[in-house]
């Protein structure tokens, strides 16, 4: 039950949803939660953890990076789920990556972000192939597309996806 970020080991623990629904919380309500824990702004969750998530899958990809699409496929993409734990000190650690992460929509944080994630994925991917008016380019806003999927703390025009590599 200690495996903080997986929704499928989690719901079969009594203690699940006691303190939040689902056991999830997104990045504000932690910030908000470390800013009465520890009484002041120690650890920004946007900055330095954020920070420390994306390097971590930085390296993970380019670990590996010789060997996704090794048959060369062109138009094609994979959706990977990571999972990372942190200590008292905030060392955030890779716990796994998952080839084939959960979509079940376990929580009104998962049922805003799941969607997104799709829908901004598609946008960089098959939307560019057929250069339709909702493909997205990283090198420029694209204030013509609005997201029908609303994520508090993002605006509706940019995509969710950062490019890491």
């Amino acid at each position: 039950m200690v495996h903080l970020t997986n929704y499928s080991v989690q719901k079969y623990s009594k203690n699940f949803s006691q303190y939040e629904y689902g056991n999830e919380v997104s990045f504000a309500e932690f910030q908000a939660f470390l800013n009465i824990e520890y009484g002041y702004k120690k650890k920004l969750v946007k900055n330095d953890l954020w920070d420390k998530f994306i390097e971590l899958i930085k390296l993970s990809c380019n670990s590996v990076k010789n060997k996704i699409n090794l048959n060369d496929r062109k138009h094609c993409f994979e959706i990977f789920g990571y999972d990372f734990i942190m200590d008292a000190l905030f060392n955030v650690f890779l716990l796994e990556v998952n080839t084939n992460p959960g979509l079940e929509i376990s929580s009104p944080i998962i049922s805003k972000l799941v969607p997104r994630m799709i829908d901004d994925s598609l946008r960089l991917t098959i939307d560019k192939i057929f250069e339709t008016r909702y493909s997205f380019d990283p090198n420029k806003e694209n204030l013509s597309y609005q997201s029908p999927y609303p994520v508090d703390g993002y605006t509706n025009s940019e995509n969710l996806w950062y490019n890491i590599i």
